[in-house]
């Protein structure tokens, strides 16, 4: 498919940037209402936008079917042609909207209005790269579905610009659930072996938290092995599920094995695992020191445009 080049960057730039000289170019006509404006960058923006202004007052007065006519009568129109032209001068000079939103006149009743994209040129953990800065955190998040709640210990939103590196997917283990003793309980079907090198280094030491997770939810995950004395050495948090597990600080590499036939809670954090589960995510949290680290977490800074009409 043949990308339209209007609707690409330097096309919607090309298009802003012609909306300002055609702009400056009608302002010409008006110089008797200029008086004033200096010829600064914000100064041409007023000017520009002040041509559009009365360009358009201009033909609604003489367009056809002409607003003024052989049967206008003078009380009808006349006065608003006295002050309609200097009003335009008076009130958007003083806008508050010029210096808080980019604001732009359109010179038909169809247009486009720009505006600044922000989105993150960075994959972080379980925050993709491409997704907005100031989207909602269910839609920040790699295959969630969960609600924002703000009292959770997890919080993946502020992440993107911290220390913090939530939610990185590792892959899946095989699961089986079944009851024992009258409780539910989750079991590996398969023994699991991971070993992976991390990326935003070097590590904090105590910082390192490796869960299950559902594939859908960023909120209710199990704790299953954590770095709790500094040495790089992990500790299962449930005995026998998760040994040989370790983490260079430097390096990033991690190292671990989750054991088959061990038995767990069915339960991650609030949300009961489903009979029917027969997979789980495993993913890792931690934290790095960003003081003179190359990983720093990009933004990209988009034009974008969008079709508006009176």
């Amino acid at each position: 498919m043949v990308e339209n080049p209007q609707l690409s960057q330097a096309g919607v730039q090309a298009q802003y940037n012609q909306h300002i000289q055609e702009g400056l170019r009608k302002s010409k006509l008006w110089e008797q209402f200029m008086t004033g404006i200096p010829n600064t960058k914000k100064g041409l923006y007023l000017r520009s936008m002040s041509g559009h202004l009365y360009d358009n007052l201009a033909s609604m007065l003489q367009v056809t079917p002409k607003m003024v006519t052989e049967q206008t009568n003078t009380s009808q129109i006349g006065s608003f042609i006295n002050y309609g032209f200097p009003m335009i001068r008076s009130i958007i000079p003083h806008l508050n909207a010029i210096n808080l939103v980019t604001t732009q006149v359109l010179p038909a009743p169809q247009g486009f209005i720009f505006h600044l994209d922000y989105r993150r040129g960075t994959n972080k953990g379980r925050i993709r790269k491409g997704t907005s800065l100031f989207e909602t955190l269910p839609n920040l998040m790699e295959n969630s579905g969960a609600n924002y709640n703000e009292n959770v210990t997890y919080n993946g939103f502020e992440d993107y610009a911290s220390e913090n590196v939530p939610g990185q997917f590792l892959g899946t283990v095989p699961v089986q659930v079944s009851t024992v003793g009258g409780t539910r309980v989750v079991a590996l079907t398969g023994t699991r072996t991971f070993s992976t090198s991390l990326e935003f280094l070097p590590i904090r030491p105590r910082t390192l938290k490796i869960y299950l997770a559902f594939p859908n939810d960023a909120q209710n995950r199990l704790l299953i092995a954590e770095d709790v004395d500094g040495t790089g050495v992990l500790t299962s948090t449930i005995t026998n599920l998760v040994n040989n597990a370790s983490v260079q600080y430097g390096s990033g590499l991690l190292q671990f094995t989750i054991n088959a036939s061990i038995n767990f809670p069915a339960r991650l954090g609030t949300r009961e695992v489903p009979d029917a589960t027969s997979e789980l995510r495993v993913e890792v949290d931690w934290r790095y020191v960003s003081e003179g680290s190359n990983n720093i977490p990009e933004v990209d800074i988009l034009v974008n445009s969008a079709p508006v009409h009176d």
